[in-house]
């Protein structure tokens, strides 16, 4: 009875892992969390900046965790808006944090 049950248990498992998962993580290592609300329709502005200094200077005047941040937001749902502060690609290309942050601006602070 034993090993049947671990059979099917197994088999379960394996069945189970093989399915993705909605909530899924993402390349840039987050998983979606809750909804805090929706805007499909805002205003975004792209702050880029230049080199790691200004980076982590601005980062430090809006983040109060800023350890291996590559790209931070500011949300304004009451306004419907944005500001997106991303590193310039021609310093570090890094297009998975813009799609991530955008993100926060549709739906807030799911994470």
């Amino acid at each position: 009875m034993f090993k049947l049950t671990s059979i099917i248990l197994l088999s379960f498992l394996l069945v189970s892992c093989d399915q993705e998962s909605p909530r899924a993580t993402s390349s840039d290592g987050y998983r979606f969390g809750e909804k805090e609300y929706e805007k499909t329709k805002l205003t975004v502005e792209l702050v880029v900046i230049q080199d790691q200094q200004t980076f982590d200077n601005t980062a430090k005047q809006y983040v109060s965790r800023l350890d291996e941040i590559q790209a931070f937001s500011r949300l304004f749902p009451s306004e419907n808006k944005c500001i997106i502060y991303i590193k310039d690609p021609d310093w570090t290309y890094q297009p998975e944090y813009i799609g991530h942050e955008l993100a926060h601006c549709a739906w807030g602070r799911w994470h």
